[in-house]
Formats: C-alpha cells, structure tokens, sequence
C-alpha cells in the first residue's frame, strides 16, 4: 500500500472519523466563506445582479452535484479496491476516473451553454436579467471541467485516508477566488472591471490554480495514479464499472440543485427581491451545511474500506454515531442563523425587501438541516456500500413527495413563507424515515 494512505479497517472508530472530517470541515468551510464573501461584492452592485446569480444557483450546484456523483463513484471504487489491499489496480482506476470526469462534465458544459436562455426562462428568469446571467455562466461554464477534475482528483486522495491535502487544495482554491473577485469585478488600476462576470472569471482562475496543485500531489507526491495508455475495451470496461455507481450517484445528488431551481422558479413569482433573498440564504445554507458535507466526505472512504474488508459492524457503529451528532449539531446552527438573522441580512444588502427575505428564509429553512444532514450521511453511506440505486430512491423520494408537493402547496396557503415551511416540514419526515431504514434494513445492528 505504499503511497496510497493509511488502511480504514483498523484503529478506535471516533478518532479515526474526526481526524478525516475535521481537515474536510476546514477545507470546506474555506471554499463556502469565499463563496459568501462573492457572494457580498455582488451584492454591492446591487439587486439586479444579485438576483441574476440567485438564478445561476440551481444551474451551477446542478452541474457540480453530477460531478459530484463522479467523485462518489471514484471513492466507493478506489476506496475499496484499497480496502482489499489491491494498489496497482485503484491507480488505474483513479487515472479512468479522471479522463471520464473530463469527457463527462465537458459534453455536460457544452450542453448547458447550448440551452442557456430557455433553460433560465423556464426558471423564470426576467429578460432584463438574461444578459447578467450569460455574462455569468459563459465562463464558468467553460472553466468549469477544470474544477470536476479536481474534484474526482480530491475524492481519489480521500479514499486513500488522506483528508488533509483535498482540504488545503479546497482553501486554496477558495483563497485565490476571495481575493480576486474584488479585482475583477471591480477593477483597479490597469486591471479593468468586468461586474458580475468577474465573479465567475475570479472561480475559473481559481480552478487553473487547484487543478494543477491537484494533479501533482497525485501523481507525483502519492503515486495514487498510474498514467497509461489503455486499450479502448479495457477503458470502456472501466468506465462501466464507475459509471454503474457514479450515475445513480450524481442522480441522488442532483435531486437538491432540481429541488431548488423548482422552488426558485416558485419564489419568483413574488418579485426579483425575493429570488434575490433566497439566492444568498442558499450560500448561506452550505455553510450551514459544512459540517455535514465534510463528515459525509470522511464518512464515505471509511466505509468504502471497510466493506471491501468486511467489517461492516464498524460502518454500523459510525453511522449511528454520526448522524446523532449531526442532528444536534444542526439544531445549534439553527440557533446561530434563526436568531440574528436581521444582523445577517445587513451583510449582504441594504434593500429592505431583499432584506426581509433573506431573514425568511433563516428564520425557516435552517429548521430541517438536523434531517438534511442526516440524509446527506445516509447517502453517502449507501454509495459507499454500493448501493447507489438505494441512495438514488432517497433523493427521488425527497424530490417528488417530501419536498416539492409540501412546497407547492404551502405556497398556494401561505406564499413564500409557506414554500419555506413546506419543504422544511417534507426534509424532517424524510430525514426520520431514512436514518430508520438505513439502522433496520441495511446495517447490521451494532455491537452490545
């Protein structure tokens, strides 16, 4: 196993699990600070752009969601080929995995860009805010190829046991996006301001800078890729073999991006300002939501391994160790964004419609992340088992009863506040129902 990080299977569950997740915590919280702090300087230019990139979320969190179903694949295949202490092998696979993630989020960009302008009508964007948005996506719809890369690059590290190094790539990343968003959207000196677009010109010279980091310390520092020329057959047989995890995978995982573009276009029935308040609480929720996501990043390897040496009573035991912290965790944040949530909107926009939407939206949506946490575990954990079709039914399951029909129809009752309260209440009862299944079907019951 030389080169490839440390083996899962072995040592006390707690510590292992916190060692991996409080790196990925660091890392992530990194990227989504900078994400706010773009998310501030837009807001300076007002709430015409603001409400512009509230459009442009469910698109871009769509596309990083599929990547995100690549990566998963990566660390469920790689994760336990290392498990099963079969080296050579997993660096072959992560080199499939990296070439598929190009082709794949490449044809996926051109396609996004090609059906820009329906796409964002059907969301309900107004055409005076079509020509903001394109200056947005072109961009990064172009660099972002370079960003799922280093995504599945970071995933391969993690199933390796190695949390640290994807985390300081992601703070890096984050880092360079922060500091130059300022400079091209605003300009200075020589350097002329772009506006809204130099947002997204900030995040793809971030992704030049992280890809490059990325692939040296795979290739060079761990050795956990083996670059060859394969024959078509074997290549194809590879990517099979991802793509049976990795495409149910990025379908559960892009339920949420659908989830919110449909209540997007739900919200924007009642103004500009109101997209514009939900599009910053959102950047706001994956803050919210570090903790979870970086536990889930851990999670994932540790189980990966630890099914490929069959010992899935410890994957029992850090699941339901897991997902009781995350509930309480989430309830304490609840806390932190419902009750200064006036103070909070103040960061972001002095319009007091945006405003009073903003505050909303803290003052509801936080309510459900106990449960959203622990849906983001629980699939997490089916993927890594390679149950990816099982993961695949929890989003499907969230998407069409849990969560669109209870918005819906608390916005015929109530408007936004009761779209806020529908999708909260449909989040906690599925949440319930997951954690539950997953302890009496799937694992197996924990030691006495």
């Amino acid at each position: 196993m030389t080169g490839t990080g440390p083996r899962l299977v072995e040592g006390p569950i707690g510590p292992t699990l916190r060692r991996m997740t409080v790196p990925m915590v660091l890392g992530i919280a990194a990227v989504v600070t900078f994400t706010l702090v773009d998310t501030f300087f837009i807001g300076l230019l007002g709430t015409a752009p603001l409400a512009a990139v509230g459009f442009t979320f469910p698109v871009t969190l769509g596309l990083t969601h599929l990547a995100m179903g690549l990566a998963v694949g990566t660390s469920a295949i790689v994760g336990r080929t290392l498990g099963a202490e079969e080296a050579d092998r997993a660096r072959r696979q992560v080199a499939d995995s990296v070439l598929l993630a190009l082709v794949a989020m490449t044809a996926l960009a051109a396609l996004a860009a090609a059906v820009m302008d329906p796409l964002f009508a059907l969301l309900g964007a107004e055409s005076d805010l079509r020509p903001l948005i394109r200056a947005y996506m072109g961009p990064w719809l172009a660099g972002v190829p370079l960003l799922v890369v280093t995504m599945v690059g970071n995933s391969a590290l993690r199933a390796s046991g190695d949390t640290l190094t994807p985390s300081l790539i992601m703070a890096l990343g984050g880092l360079i996006n922060g500091g130059l968003d300022p400079l091209l959207i605003f300009g200075w000196g020589p350097v002329p301001g772009f506006g809204l677009q130099g947002a997204a010109l900030a995040s793809v010279a971030s992704w030049v800078v992280v890809l490059a980091v990325n692939q040296y310390w795979l290739a060079v520092r761990r050795r956990l890729v083996a670059w060859y020329r394969p024959r078509l057959g074997e290549l194809m047989a590879s990517w099979r073999a991802h793509l049976r995890i990795s495409l149910p995978a990025a379908g559960s995982n892009v339920m949420p991006p659908i989830a919110n573009g449909v209540l997007t276009a739900l919200v924007a029935r009642h103004g500009a300002a109101a997209v514009a308040g939900f599009g910053v609480g959102i950047r706001i929720e994956a803050f919210a939501l570090v903790v979870a996501l970086a536990f889930a990043g851990a999670l994932a390897p540790f189980v990966s391994q630890n099914f490929g040496a069959g010992r899935m009573d410890r994957v029992t035991t850090a699941y339901r160790g897991g997902v009781g912290f995350l509930v309480a965790w989430e309830l304490a944040v609840y806390a932190l964004l419902a009750l200064p949530a006036p103070w909070i909107a103040a960061l972001f926009t002095d319009d007091p419609a945006v405003a009073a939407a903003l505050v909303l939206f803290l003052w509801i949506r936080p309510a459900g992340y106990g449960f959203q946490a622990a849906l983001i575990a629980s699939s997490a954990t089916l993927n890594a088992l390679h149950r990816p079709y099982h993961a695949l039914a929890l989003g499907l399951l969230r998407l069409f009863i849990f969560y669109l029909p209870p918005a819906y129809a608390g916005g015929l009752i109530a408007g936004v506040p009761g779209i806020y309260a529908g999708a909260t209440l449909g989040t906690l009862a599925l949440g319930a129902v997951a954690v539950t299944w997953l302890l009496r079907r799937i694992l197996e019951p924990s030691p006495p």
